[in-house]
């Protein structure tokens, strides 16, 4: 008779309840241009979950560190993604990026 291990199922749910959770593009609010070679995102994420950390993922081909969290108030948080490792001949504007934000042990996905 084969029996499940609780140990191993308790140590599986939690790892899932871990992985960022996808979520719908509203989450971002704006993605902009800012100043030298960087994009200025803001996302909703109320002040009640504690400070966000966002990282972003680019085509193969980019190479990005995770972003700033400039300041958030409210319902929002600003956060500045440096894009000097980024291709200088690609708009990042027009390229689909991949948002993870993450605050404590849960993620959200984003892709806008």
């Amino acid at each position: 008779m084969l029996r499940s291990d609780p140990f191993a199922t308790q140590a599986i749910t939690l790892a899932n309840l871990r992985l960022p959770r996808q979520a719908d593009a509203s989450k971002i609010v704006s993605v902009e241009n800012g100043d030298n070679d960087n994009l200025v995102i803001t996302v909703e994420h109320s002040k009640d979950f504690g400070k966000p950390d966002l990282f972003v993922e680019g085509p193969s081909n980019w190479y990005l560190k995770p972003a700033n969290l400039m300041y958030q108030e409210n319902d929002k948080a600003v956060f500045s993604l440096d894009l000097s490792l980024a291709p200088k001949d690609i708009n990042p504007l027009d390229s689909e990026l991949r948002y993870t934000l993450v605050t404590g042990s849960t993620g959200i996905e984003i892709k806008r």
